[in-house]
Formats: structure tokens, sequence, C-alpha cells
């Protein structure tokens, strides 16, 4: 029985390591991709580390292209991942293409210089903590199709002062709009 689960604990942790070493992160044209899918050729914005740094952090207008190119193989771009652009304070605004169908937690937070974004009809899932703290954000644009304001996904974003909800919004999670001193 001991011999079974120690060789059970070997075999998942070869395969994490396994899976860990087989992501495939790249940088085109100043942002830092990982292959999600090498089959399907495509990839997303690279996470950063939980809460405490980005792995992207650009300056002034940042334009997300539909696809990039890796190894001379042509890759779309589909996801913008976790803390992605977390903190990247000299970014003032972005493009994100009709290709990404997901926005993780926590990927624009704290952009302090980004004041106005278009979130693609084509965004289906947006994750927590999305915009917080993006304390010169004042225009926003959601998708037609979002049901769900995510938890603190607009928290501390004290410069909005207004705010369309998209006609499909049927809930806003706790804290969506915390501290959003511009709309008391």
């Amino acid at each position: 029985m001991y011999k079974t689960r120690i060789l059970t604990v070997l075999a998942a942790t070869l395969l994490a390591l396994t899976t860990k070493v087989s992501a495939q992160d790249f940088e085109y044209n100043g942002i830092n991709y990982t292959v999600t899918s090498a089959e399907d050729k495509t990839c997303k914005t690279s996470d950063g580390i939980n809460w405490e740094a980005g792995a992207n952090n650009p300056v002034g207008d940042v334009v997300l292209p539909e696809t990039v190119v890796y190894n001379g193989d042509t890759y779309t771009v589909t996801e913008i991942g976790i803390c992605s652009f977390f903190e990247a304070e000299s970014m003032t605004a972005i493009t994100i293409p009709p290709t990404v169908t997901k926005i993780d937690r926590a990927a624009f937070m704290r952009c302090t210089a980004l004041t106005g974004i278009v979130i693609p009809n084509t965004v289906t899932e947006i994750g927590t903590h999305t915009l917080a703290g993006c304390s010169t954000l004042t225009d926003v644009t959601l998708p037609d199709n979002l049901q769900t304001i995510p938890y603190e996904m607009f928290l501390d974003c004290v410069a909005l002062t207004e705010f369309n909800f998209p006609p499909s919004v049927t809930a806003i999670d706790d804290y969506a709009f915390y501290h959003c001193i511009g709309m008391y």
C-alpha cells in the first residue's frame, strides 16, 4: 500500500513537471505569450505571478494582434492570462482582438494609467478583479452577451463616473463596483 502511494505521488509529480516544462513561452512585439494548444495553434498572453507581478509591462497604447508568429508557426491569440498586465502602470489603452474569448482574473489589475477599454463581444468569460485598481479608468465597453459583472471587477476604479450595462447582464457579483467613488 505504502509503495503504491509513493509511486502515485512520483507519477503525479513527473506529470506536473512535464506539463510545466512543455509550456512554451515566447515574446512577440514586446508582449509575452504562452502556447495553449500546439495542435490548434492557439496562445494567450502569459500569466503573471499572482498578485505580485505582471508578465507584461508595455507603455502607451497597446494593440494585441489576432495572431502571432513563433518558431515559424502562426498562433491565434485566444486568451489574456492571469495577472498578465498586472501593474502595467504605463499602459494607457489596450485593443483586444476579436479572437480573444477569455480574460482571466486580475488581467489588468492596477493598470493605473489605463483610461479606457473595449472588450469585444467574442469574450464570453471574464475573471474576477479584471480591472480592479485602474484608478484613471473612465471608459468601459463590455461584451453584449455578458451575463455577470464579476467579483471586484471594478474595485477602486475611482475615476469611473458612469457605466452602461449590457442588456444581457442579469447579475452583479459582490463588490463589483466597490469604492468607485466617482459613481456615488
